[in-house]
């Protein structure tokens, strides 16, 4: 008898053990998963005899934060599944995750190009291979609240940032650190009454419909380099609200430009109103900001069967640059000295503040298809640019002025382009072939891209270019001749000699001369994450 009553305790203990430990991974797997505390039954108010099938589900529910079914007329065919039950709870959980969430990420490009230029030791020409490291944080609290940051890294490990340019010009910048960082975007975002929509910080705006020239891009004061295979500009500061009307596809913007603003009078402003008709879209655009141009623009594109057409138009008043005109043979000397200033000809300074100046450009692209699943594209793109120049022999002293502007020096540009994406059975791979003209002084450079997208996540190019033509922007080198220290001297007291900007004229000047650019290749990968 005595023996049975210690196996009898024994057991009991035993259960109750055995339910407490049960209890406790319960509790403990509830917090893991998040579910809020239930108010669970005491052990020994509990009935005596209970399925155990009852007892797993009611243990589980528990567990995943779901309430116990104690309701004793409720039928099996009343409850839901366990399967039903936890999906809900496994959406719930993802649904409560991308409310809070905080994603890392980033990019990685890399560079490499030789130039060739048209005279002097190949083992000496410009050879640089820039690398830049992007690394994001983008943060959203909830579903009306996001904060993103986005830090550069650059590293040149080579001498100098030699590349060139689309102005087939190897200029050097000379000696550079071979490590800088930079901030590319931080910005806050956020909507007031799910109505306008805030983004303030410093972030990526980018008006315009051109390919290759963009002249209501009103807010980067730096143009894009529409051949470049990675675009270095960081963006900008400013405020944006944006009130779209979804309904119709129409947005409107309202922009606070805070970009070098020391004090409120120096805050810009802009506007933009985008309208949809049909298949054609079309924006009216507006910018100013003290002591910069007030800018206004137009921009339309369309689509009519395989076209797609586009043109926009911007007009510039109180351009404050210089502007030069007049015969300048500045490259003609190899050392300015008192002995001959007397025979230099130099363009003429004036302003063109009160004049409304324009510049537009009109496009056009064409998809061809040529198989079940395979399209190739061409196009063709014009500029007009009043605020260039008709003849290159002035490039130099604009170089010398710091008033040279790449693919904006001249008067008339022209582009053709043909695209070709994923050929065949080659779905990974890209070719491009696009050539770029200064009509204004005949010189061309013509460029053949290649890319391939390999291990999923990577995308190596390569391209080769070549530049032909008359003396001009794309095939003609620049020369800017050595000034003497009595020069300076006396140039600064007549004024008649300016030292452009970054340029120490201190104690005379060495003279630049830099040979044309006849062709380059080059290479390159990138890589997100």
């Amino acid at each position: 008898m005595l023996m049975r009553w210690l196996v009898i305790v024994a057991v009991v203990l035993s259960s109750s053990t055995a339910s407490a430990q049960t209890k406790s991974v319960d509790e403990r797997e509830s917090e893991m998963f998040g579910a809020p505390a239930e108010d669970e039954p005491d052990d020994e108010d509990a009935p005596a005899e209970q399925d155990a099938p009852a007892e797993q589900t009611d243990r589980e529910a528990e567990m995943f934060g779901e309430p116990q079914n104690l309701d004793p007329q409720e039928t099996e065919a009343d409850k839901p599944s366990q399967t039903t039950l936890l999906e809900e709870q496994f959406e719930a959980r993802i649904a409560a995750r991308d409310e809070n969430v905080l994603s890392i990420g980033g990019g990685i490009f890399s560079q490499l190009q030789y130039s060739i230029l048209e005279r002097g030791n190949p083992e000496e020409f410009p050879f640089s291979q820039p690398n830049f490291l992007d690394v994001y944080l983008d943060a959203r609290p909830n579903k009306r609240l996001r904060v993103y940051a986005d830090g550069r890294v650059t590293y040149t490990p080579t001498t100098s940032d030699a590349l060139t340019g689309v102005a087939g010009t190897a200029a050097t910048t000379g000696q550079r650190e071979q490590v800088d960082a930079l901030l590319d975007e931080l910005w806050v975002k956020f909507d007031i009454d799910r109505a306008v929509y805030v983004t303030a910080g410093r972030q990526h705006l980018r008006w315009g419909v051109g390919r290759f020239w963009f002249p209501n891009d009103f807010l980067f004061e730096q143009r894009r380099d529409p051949l470049a295979l990675f675009d270095v500009r960081t963006g900008v500061d400013i405020v944006k609200l944006h009130y779209p009307v979804e309904s119709l596809g129409w947005n409107f913007y309202a922009v606070g430009n805070l970009e070098g603003a020391d004090s409120p009078e120096q805050v810009g402003g802009a506007a933009r109103a985008e309208f949809l008709a049909g298949l054609t879209e079309f924006a009216f655009s507006a910018a100013y900001q003290k002591d910069d141009p007030l800018q206004l623009g137009f921009d339309i594109s369309t689509g009519i069967g395989w076209f797609d057409l586009r043109a926009a138009v911007a007009l510039l008043h109180n351009v404050q640059d210089p502007f030069f005109r007049g015969e300048s043979n500045f490259q003609d000397f190899d050392e300015l000295t008192l002995q001959n200033i007397s025979e230099l000809q130099v363009p003429e300074q004036f302003s063109r503040e009160d004049d409304w100046i324009p510049r537009a450009v009109v496009g056009g692209e064409v998809s061809i298809p040529y198989g079940d699943d395979d399209t190739i594209f061409v196009g063709a793109e014009y500029f007009y640019n009043d605020a260039g120049y008709a003849d290159s022999d002035i490039y130099p002293w604009l170089i010398f002025n710091g008033a040279y502007r790449p693919l904006y020096a001249g008067r008339h540009y022209a582009a053709l382009y043909t695209l070709l994406p994923a050929p065949g059975d080659w779905d990974d791979v890209t070719f491009s072939l696009s050539t770029l003209g200064n009509l204004s002084d005949r010189s061309f450079l013509s460029r053949l891209d290649y890319s391939i997208n390999v291990l999923t996540h990577m995308r190596v190019f390569a391209y080769g270019s070549v530049t032909y033509g008359g003396d001009g922007e794309f095939t003609q080198g620049f020369r800017v001749p050595a000034i003497s220290e009595d020069l300076i001297a006396a140039g600064q007291a007549t004024g008649q000699f300016e030292a452009p900007e970054g340029v120490d004229l201190t104690g005379g000047f060495g003279g630049v001369s830099v040979p044309a650019t006849r062709g380059s290749i080059g290479a390159g990968l990138s890589m997100d994450f």
